[in-house]
């Protein structure tokens, strides 16, 4: 089996690590709003009389009379419609996070054909740019030491 890419492997992490904050978000959001949406239907049915649940009836309304509706379903169309943003979230997330990581690994990209550019010819005249990020500044200058080391024992040889 052909090894991930840097890019993908960093992309996978990436949706791994956002998929589980979101879900975890998901769980207690859902369980909260069920928590809250429940409380909130107590309340209500302790200002009916006897614990009865009013149903609306628009012909015995009066049109100057306050209306509270209470929507049957609205905890499983709360935590579906959760599911489907938290799924959405998590899809982007990782388009995103791959075309950044592709970005992220241009000096890298760069770094590497700068290295294929190195021949026995020009090993004297062939330099790294050392002017990079922090992290390949180190992998540059030892990259031109060794250059420098295998041009001297050329000339030596």
């Amino acid at each position: 089996m052909k090894k991930l890419s840097l890019q993908w492997r960093i992309t996978i992490m990436t949706v791994l690590l956002i998929g589980i904050a979101c879900v975890s978000m998901e769980l207690l959001l859902c369980r909260s709003g069920i928590h809250y949406m429940d409380s909130i239907g107590e309340s209500l049915q302790d200002l009916t009389p006897e614990g009865e649940t009013d149903f609306f009836d628009p012909e015995t309304v009066d049109q100057d009379q306050d209306l509270t509706i209470i929507i049957y379903g609205a905890q499983e169309s709360f935590c579906i419609t959760n599911w489907y943003i938290t799924a959405i979230v998590i899809v982007l997330s990782g388009i995103l996070a791959y075309f950044v990581s592709g970005r992220a690994l241009k000096p890298l990209r760069s770094f590497a054909s700068q290295v294929e550019m190195v021949q026995m010819t020009n090993l004297a005249d062939m330099k790294i740019d050392e002017d990079v990020l922090p992290e390949f500044k180190q992998l540059s200058r030892s990259f031109n030491q060794m250059l420098e080391r295998l041009n001297n024992a050329f000339a030596a040889q």
